[in-house]
């Protein structure tokens, strides 16, 4: 993992942070997802014929989620921050759960009953070939910007 090799001892708090949060906040991400239904931020829902929002709440969180990135790559570069490095693998911890939790609902939610289980295939054979590429270009990325620390930069910058 790049976050170990770039902060040592400290990547690896970093990371126990930030899934411990994770674990902690999945849970509750459900009831954190009903609270954002009763507000309308961040990004526009559709409308229903019925004047319902729908996935309002679901795109909400992944925007809340997705944004809390960012801050933690950004801490990622600076190996001298061990405080601000735990305290985004918290905030991001918290916000994983509530865009993992929206995910599995958008998911859910999109398919019928009969295509659900190939969506889902779909959805997970994407998600590791997504994870198998990018790990592949990290490694040209970290080439082209010369350390760790730029990479890390480049990527806050990209999210």
């Amino acid at each position: 993992n790049f976050v170990t090799t770039q902060l040592g001892s400290a990547g690896s708090s970093s990371l126990g942070v930030l899934y411990g949060t994770l674990c902690f906040f999945s849970p509750l991400a459900p009831v954190m997802l009903e609270k954002l239904r009763k507000f309308s931020f961040c990004c526009r829902g559709t409308t229903s014929s019925s004047g319902s929002n729908d996935m309002r709440a679901e795109r909400n969180a992944l925007c809340i989620g997705s944004a809390l990135y960012a801050p933690f790559l950004a801490t990622c570069s600076q190996t001298n921050i061990h405080w601000a490095q735990l305290v985004c693998s918290a905030l991001l911890g918290s916000g994983a759960a509530l865009l993992w939790i929206a995910q599995g609902s958008l998911l859910s939610s999109c398919g019928r009953e009969t295509n659900r289980g190939h969506l889902a295939g779909l959805f997970w054979a994407s998600f590791q070939a997504g994870n198998a590429a990018g790990n592949f270009g990290a490694y040209f990325i970290v080439n082209a910007v010369g350390s760790l620390s730029n990479f890390f930069l480049v990527m806050a910058c990209v999210a």
